[in-house]
């Protein structure tokens, strides 16, 4: 049997926290907590905080959290990578260096999202080719800007541990200051195993992940896909918080989770078409979980503000100023 809790009034109370697979006595704990609010005092906002640019969704969460896993989460269709390459591009319009792991996509068709987004051109238009002068024209010159742009996007990497290794490298290298992997899930062995083997491997990666971004001090942006059972009951399709932070354990990995819901894929007849929810479930004591609704254009893969007049777009970004 473990020690009793309460030995004695004079006594010291030891109470043990498994880090890992260490186990760490709570004096150990104490100083390493301290430890953190000591740098938190010499460091300022933008330092803690990536800004996304997204106004309203910066009030709400402050920023990509440096140090921390940021999950964007949803069902099939929600739209979870064209949000984050919004986001990224965001970012990377800052001077912000970001490295990108596209493992849902392959890089090219993940750059020509990028670019028609940018550029506010229909993506089926232009996989076909059928851009008008006009239209070719905005290309090019989204395509000439972009290409200064800090940004390192990769594919073909599946294994954890070579995701690891090349964003070691390229912090290293590039200075690269915040990540993506699009498609967490999609990560090898997660996909050819039992249910129950599957999450527990999951589990683990999501671990891993979590210690490393604590080390590289850097935010770490992932995307990952919900079950799709819930949909036969219309009422259960709505995301509901507390299931967002349940599904794969993200709630003790992840430092903030960004559940994306579109309501015009379940009923295409409400007067709700371009919009997109980002709900935010509570994952800090004293946090309100709460929404933020930006504008979507599914045919082009625009993310924008609420309310904006115009569609987001790239010079857009270059003007948005830092109300952080």
């Amino acid at each position: 049997m473990g020690r009793p809790l309460f030995a004695g009034w004079g006594e010291t109370i030891m109470i043990n926290k498994i880090e890992g697979n260490k186990l760490m006595n709570f004096k150990e704990l104490i100083n390493k907590t301290m430890g953190l609010i000591d740098q938190a005092k010499n460091k300022t906002t933008k330092d803690l905080y990536r800004p996304t640019y997204f106004e309203d969704l910066d009030l709400k969460i402050k920023g990509l959290e440096s140090g921390k896993i940021t999950a964007i989460v949803g069902r099939p269709s929600m739209g979870k990578t064209l949000f984050a390459l919004n986001l990224v591009r965001n970012i990377v319009s800052k001077g912000t260096p970001v490295l990108v792991f596209s493992l849902s996509l392959c890089k090219e068709e993940w750059t020509k999202c990028l670019l028609c987004s940018s550029a506010n051109l229909d993506l089926h238009k232009t996989r076909i080719g059928k851009l008008n002068e006009e239209e070719t024209a905005r290309l090019n010159e989204a395509a000439g800007k972009l290409s200064s742009l800090p940004l390192l996007v990769l594919d073909g990497q599946h294994r954890l541990e070579d995701i690891i290794k090349t964003i070691s490298e390229s912090i290293k290298e590039h200075k690269s200051e915040m990540v993506l992997i699009d498609g967490m899930s999609d990560i090898y062995g997660n996909t050819l195993q039992t249910s129950k083997s599957r999450g527990k491997r999951y589990d683990k990666q999501l671990r891993i992940l979590k210690e490393q971004a604590e080390e590289w001090n850097i935010p770490v942006l992932i995307t990952q896909g919900l079950s799709r059972r819930t949909e036969r009951d219309p009422y259960l399709a709505i995301p509901k918080h507390e299931f967002s932070i349940k599904e794969g354990n993200l709630s003790e990995h992840a430092g903030r989770i960004l559940h994306l819901y579109r309501e015009e894929y379940y009923n295409p007849k409400k007067n709700n078409r371009g919009q997109m929810n980002i709900r935010i479930p509570a994952m800090k004591y004293g946090e309100v979980s709460c929404t933020v609704n930006v504008n979507f254009e599914r045919s082009t893969g625009l993310v924008a503000g609420y309310g904006s007049k115009e569609l987001f777009n790239l010079e857009a970004a270059k003007t948005v100023k830092n109300k952080i």
